[in-house]
């Protein structure tokens, strides 16, 4: 009997750590899900899964090539945003409702200078930027009725992951970098909307990326991020097709097979040990 009950111990075991009950899988943005993986083209998809703007978006002055978080990604030059930047084509409509913005960028150098990354000057002039009032290796979102937000210590020598999120339920808009939330502000009066276009890589006709500079995985999303998921894909490349379904990886599949042959091998023991009684 002692051994009996060692084999239901050991058969809730394997359900209970090793059988995938719950498999966690995100879907891709629903607004503007830009991986830039064209190398050398002048356009850029919006894979998202309900894409705004005009797809595929125009690339104008900068290139797409180097290095990404995953594939290639957009480069800086430095220059004008008139001329240099992602025309998404799209009238910003984020509203006063949740959202999340966030990306990946690389070789940003941590001065006071002025560079931006993306906005909007017709939705009550909504930007991102790093340097100027941000300070040096530092960035900033602000305009759109947001209070001010900064995220410290944002150019290092190690690529940076950024996402801006704005939790309408909460009052609130958080900071996070590399998956951790790093700030949070008190927020309640945001109307993120204009006439467009929203552009990505620069802003009106400011600065855009820094020459070098590295832009990857630029994702909008029209609900706030939780800190969970946030920590799950912030280095995560997303599938470019929304998923209805759930589907295991390899890995999950493997784990479940183990699981099914050890629930089997131990149904097996406990039928010839009772066959032996």
């Amino acid at each position: 009997m002692m051994k009996h009950s060692y084999l239901k111990l050991f058969l809730t075991f394997v359900f209970v750590t090793l059988f995938p009950l719950s498999i966690h899988a995100y879907d891709v943005p629903e607004l503007i899900y830009y991986k830039f993986d064209n190398a050398g083209g002048s356009t850029v998809t919006n894979e998202a899964s309900a894409p705004v703007g005009t797809n595929p978006a125009p690339v104008s002055g900068q290139t797409m090539g180097g290095t990404g978080q995953f594939g290639s990604a957009l480069i800086g030059n430095a220059g004008s945003s008139t001329t240099n930047r992602v025309n998404t084509g799209w009238a910003t409509n984020l509203g006063s409702g949740s959202w999340t913005i966030s990306f990946w960028f690389n070789n940003i150098p941590s001065d006071t200078t002025l560079y931006y990354i993306f906005g909007d000057s017709t939705a009550t002039s909504f930007r991102c930027f790093i340097g100027g009032v941000a300070g040096a290796g530092n960035i900033i979102i602000r305009g759109g009725g947001l209070s001010d937000l900064i995220v410290l210590g944002v150019a290092s020598a190690q690529p940076s992951v950024l996402h801006f999120v704005y939790d309408s339920d909460a009052d609130e808009i958080r900071g996070y970098l590399n998956g951790d939330l790093k700030t949070t502000t008190p927020d309640s009066n945001t109307d993120v909307t204009g006439t467009g276009p929203f552009t990505v890589g620069g802003y009106s006709m400011s600065t855009g990326l820094p020459s070098g500079a590295l832009l990857d995985e630029f994702r909008v999303y029209n609900r706030a991020l939780s800190t969970q998921e946030i920590a799950d894909t912030w280095n995560v490349g997303l599938s470019s097709q929304p998923s209805p379904e759930v589907i295991p990886t390899l890995s999950e599949w493997g784990m479940t097979i183990l699981s099914i042959l050890l629930v089997v091998t131990a149904v097996v023991i406990i039928r010839r040990r009772k066959a032996t009684i």
